[in-house]
């Protein structure tokens, strides 16, 4: 019997957390040129949303931020703006509001801000593309 693969896209913050930090940013380099460009901003926001996310207590734990799970975010100017995000901590999934400077060649983020918003019911994860 056939086993049917779900197509995820895996923030490169968590798949490079396992190699040493300089083959990290050559690798995320490398793989960031391969993506389309509205696709590439969303990853860069996302790794930098995670990143933020981290550094404070309440969020120490989450281990994934999808810009664009429930809504598409806006892109104007190099920035990247968005309501729809959502953010894993402890296995639940929550709500995330986010807005992302990004520099002039929309490689890497300047800066970040975001709002955690409430938890997003399990019924509805497939329905936004979230897993366990």
């Amino acid at each position: 019997m056939p086993i049917a693969f779900r197509s995820l896209t895996i923030p490169a913050f968590l798949v490079l957390s396992l190699v040493p930090a300089q083959a990290a940013s050559h690798r995320s380099d490398k793989a960031l040129d391969r993506l389309e460009p509205m696709t590439r901003m969303m990853e860069v926001c996302g790794i930098k949303a995670g990143e933020a996310l981290r550094r404070e207590p309440a969020y120490k734990t989450v281990n994934r931020v999808v810009v664009d799970a429930m809504d598409m975010p806006e892109i104007e100017n190099h920035v990247v703006t968005g309501s729809g995000g959502a953010v894993r901590d402890k296995g639940r999934w929550y709500q995330l509001q986010f807005a992302c400077t990004l520099t002039e060649d929309d490689r890497s983020a300047v800066s970040v801000t975001y709002t955690v918003g409430n938890e997003i019911p399990e019924e509805q994860w497939e329905e936004f593309g979230l897993w366990k």
